[in-house]
């Protein structure tokens, strides 16, 4: 199968699989989570999935983890598509600022920025807004802070995840895998 140029076998198939099943168990089962705030790292394979497949391949993938996710693990209210916008979203900015790109602290700052700030923060906000109207506002200063404490955290971790993980892995399955290792 291809997409956009870049052929998906099998082994990518069930490397993208893997990947969203890490996503879903990680954010549903390996995070502190409350009704306006979670709290935990689903964001490593969505980010690897990002760069490793690009954006269309990882807004796809964590849009489909997101509603698996809620449809194995249910929380709250149950499904409501806002989320799974904002998982597309987030798999698609990722994807846009990491895909055969350099992992310099611009690109990888500037992705965690914009997940953080406009889709956590902003579009989430709405979303829980929507769905319990003025009980929302009680949930603003901690989702910010707890937001804002995360940007230096997803970018210590998608960077060392690049450097220290990807770009160590055998020469073969680097060049299998089409990654190129730049400092």
């Amino acid at each position: 199968m291809k997409i956009f140029n870049k052929s998906i076998g099998t082994r990518d198939l069930i490397i993208i699989s893997m990947l969203m099943a890490l996503t879903i168990i990680m954010e549903r089962n390996l995070s502190i989570q409350t009704l306006g705030i979670r709290i935990g790292f689903g964001f490593v394979p969505v980010a690897c999935t990002a760069m490793l497949y690009g954006p269309v391949i990882s807004a796809v993938s964590y849009a489909l983890a997101d509603f698996i996710g809620i449809s194995l693990f249910p929380t709250g209210g149950g499904y409501f598509p806002g989320f799974t916008i904002t998982a597309l979203l987030t798999g698609a900015v990722y994807g846009m600022f990491l895909y055969n790109r350099k992992k310099s602290f611009f690109n990888v700052g500037i992705a965690a920025s914009i997940v953080s700030i406009i889709l956590n923060i902003g579009l989430n906000t709405l979303w829980l807004y929507i769905l319990i109207k003025d009980g929302v506002i009680a949930y603003i200063p901690a989702r910010i802070a707890d937001n804002l404490a995360m940007i230096p955290v997803q970018f210590i971790i998608i960077r060392f995840m690049w450097y220290q993980v990807f770009c160590r892995l055998p020469h073969s399955l680097r060049a299998s895998l089409d990654l190129r290792c730049e400092r």
